[in-house]
């Protein structure tokens, strides 16, 4: 289906984020992610065996939803997921032979973690877990009309899973800022990074931000929430400057006529 693709803009800050087994951090100890911040749920990593249970279903490593991370860099939001599932790719095939997706990344703005405004879409094939073609989508930031929830039924929990319909936010910053994987203790996490402009969505007087991912077995997934404080506007930050400087140079000034 065409995304449509409208004019608009985006602001935010941080991020919480519950995982059922997360305590594995290896891309994000050290180098350009080594500030960013995550508040997780756990802290071991059930990632052992084919068929070990990973949060809501089975699946071991390769289903292992980890982490949400967050900085804020001026208004600038950046956001991260990493996973044990391949988020590289358009897909992942499983030694049972089936291809399992990767979600969109849900976010939601208006303090209802019932209900995703927005989709961080990686820009891949995506289908549901009965086969449902969800369309191959330019990746981007997305103003969400409908998400999909088909994942295993047994897993329903699960959900939001990805975006049905959508429109492209194409007039607010946006950029993956990186991918990639990293092996620890010969198991894989994969993660995608990527920032846009918080005050372009009108958000400069503070909010409450959720997140939320999983795939397409909905075997795990992550959820965060965090309350937003206000965005300072530049213009603000210049006059209480301003008004400091003046205030300083009116007081030098009393002690020289004093």
């Amino acid at each position: 289906m065409k995304k449509t693709a409208l004019m608009s803009s985006a602001v935010i800050l941080g991020l919480a984020v519950n995982s059922a087994n997360a305590g594995l951090m290896t891309v994000f100890d050290t180098g350009v992610y080594s500030g960013w911040d995550n508040i997780t749920q756990g802290s071991s990593e059930d990632k052992t065996g084919s068929f070990n249970y990973v949060g809501p279903g089975v699946g071991g490593q390769a289903f292992d939803a980890e982490y949400i991370l967050y900085n804020l860099d001026g208004s600038m939001l950046q956001v991260a997921v990493q996973t044990g599932f391949d988020i590289l790719s358009d897909s992942y095939t499983h030694t049972d032979g089936r291809d399992y997706y990767a979600g969109d990344l849900a976010l939601s703005f208006d303090g209802d973690s019932s209900t995703y405004e927005f989709a961080i879409d990686f820009g891949f094939q995506t289908y549901g877990y009965y086969g449902t073609d969800l369309d191959d989508n330019t990746e981007g930031l997305y103003s969400v009309t409908s998400w999909s929830d088909e994942v295993y039924s047994g897993h329903s929990e699960a959900t939001p899973f990805a975006m049905k319909e959508g429109t492209l936010q194409d007039a607010v910053a946006f950029s993956l800022l990186g991918s990639g994987s990293e092996s620890v203790d010969g198991e894989m996490s994969y993660y995608r990074a990527y920032e846009f402009d918080l005050s372009a969505l009108g958000l400069i007087d503070g909010a409450q931000l959720d997140a939320h991912w999983t795939m397409s077995c909905g075997n795990d997934e992550v959820n965060g929430q965090v309350d937003i404080p206000p965005v300072p506007l530049p213009g603000a930050v210049w006059l209480f400057g301003s008004a400091l400087f003046g205030f300083a140079g009116f007081r030098k000034y009393r002690r020289k006529l004093g």
